[in-house]
């Protein structure tokens, strides 16, 4: 997988968690749709993923054997109301630029549409929405080396990318291949939280993430020096209720760790009397109501 191996200063944390928890990373994000039928040709034509398997009413995409994204397929899942609390966007990380390059000629070649394209100086990202409005970030890495890290922690931008550079003045409709490389990975899960003091409060303190970055309404956390594994904002759901269980959209997404960390987060959460479930893993709902589920790295 592209690499995420620690290279950041510690003092350069904006917010270090209490007791940190290493090794965590982004699992599967399961949605649930209405539509399956086109879903599953957004997911397989426009950003490239494989079906890989199916449970029940669950379909499951990925590359090679890592399921990155589940589709629950519930043709009466009530509409969440605009501004509740859930996904932001699900992002994608590529190992290499060029690999970003061909996932912009994918989605072209497609016929869907961008809904923008940033540099982040971190990161380069493309954004667009699925068929049912989840949002999608296509990315890839930086060096870590040129990383802007400050005693401020780590600054970020939300500056133009050229597409025609990302292409190398290619044709964008050039052949490119339909599938995503080996190495793609969820890289990051970006929500929509009702108060984000008390939402990366949790995920320091239970979680043991380090907050990287942030803004009066954002924040950014991560595990060992990424730029982010989390995010959260309230642009559009400061104070808003959360969407009913079952709701078209964000059904809820995995964080893979350690088996040991796994029983430090059980006990934390108990520690505070925070409802969780322990099978196959762990499973809670954040402070936003939005469902987490812990595997322990295989």
């Amino acid at each position: 997988m592209p690499s995420q191996s620690k290279s950041a200063n510690v003092k350069t944390l904006l917010r270090p968690a209490d007791t940190a928890i290493h090794g965590i990373r982004p699992g599967a994000v399961r949605l649930t749709v209405r539509d399956l039928g086109r879903m599953r040709r957004f997911w397989t034509h426009s950003i490239g993923l494989a079906e890989i398997g199916s449970t029940g009413n669950v379909l499951q995409f990925g590359v090679g054997q890592r399921v990155l994204i589940e589709l629950e397929h519930v043709p009466s899942a009530p509409l969440p109301p605009r501004n509740a609390t859930g996904l932001f966007h699900v992002a994608l990380l590529f190992a290499a630029r060029s690999e970003l390059a061909d996932a912009l000629r994918r989605v072209l070649q497609s016929g869907a549409r961008l809904s923008g394209a940033s540099d982040h100086l971190v990161s380069e990202a493309l954004y667009l929405d699925d068929p049912e409005g989840n949002g999608v970030e296509l990315y890839w890495d930086r060096p870590r080396h040129q990383w802007p890290w400050s005693d401020q922690g780590l600054k970020l931008a939300s500056d133009r990318l050229d597409l025609e550079d990302l292409l190398g003045g290619n044709d964008p409709f050039k052949a490119t291949s339909a599938v995503v490389p080996e190495m793609t990975v969820i890289g990051h899960v970006h929500l929509k939280v009702s108060d984000v003091a008390v939402s990366e409060n949790w995920y320091r303190t239970i979680l043991g993430l380090d907050v990287t970055s942030a803004l009066p309404s954002a924040s950014f956390l991560s595990s060992d020096g990424y730029h982010h594994h989390i995010g959260m904002n309230t642009w559009s759901s400061a104070a808003c209720p959360t969407a009913e269980i079952g709701s078209q959209g964000l059904a809820g997404f995995e964080l893979v760790l350690p088996a040991a960390a796994v029983n430090d987060v059980a006990e934390r959460l108990a520690g505070k009397n925070f409802a969780h479930v322990r099978h196959d893993g762990l499973t809670v709902r954040d402070p936003s109501g939005i469902q987490i589920r812990l595997r322990e790295t295989s």
